[in-house]
């Protein structure tokens, strides 16, 4: 099974769409070999910025499944940021 980029798991669960809170997608990675998330930006609805991290996981193949319970919303990109950084160190991936 050929690895894919975080890019390219995302493509195949989401096509063109975008995220209806935070619809500004910052960054992209890997937080393992299978496991991809999307750091993106939206405004809240009392206009302050928010950030969101999509998680979606590659079964192989064109398959993939959305990874709801490891998905989260923050205040602010730091915090975002860090919750990445806490997953990949928890599935011990760089």
């Amino acid at each position: 099974m050929a690895q894919k980029s975080a890019v390219d798991i995302f493509r195949l669960e989401y096509g063109a769409s975008k995220n209806f809170m935070t619809p500004d997608a910052l960054t992209y990675g890997l937080i393992t070999p299978s496991l991809a998330y999307e750091l993106s930006e939206g405004e809240g609805l009392d206009r302050t910025p928010i950030f969101g991290v999509t998680i979606v996981e590659w079964k192989g193949r064109k398959e993939t499944e959305r990874k709801h319970d490891l998905s989260k919303m923050f205040a602010t990109r730091k915090d975002a940021e860090d919750y990445i950084q806490s997953l990949k160190i928890k599935n011990k991936w760089p």
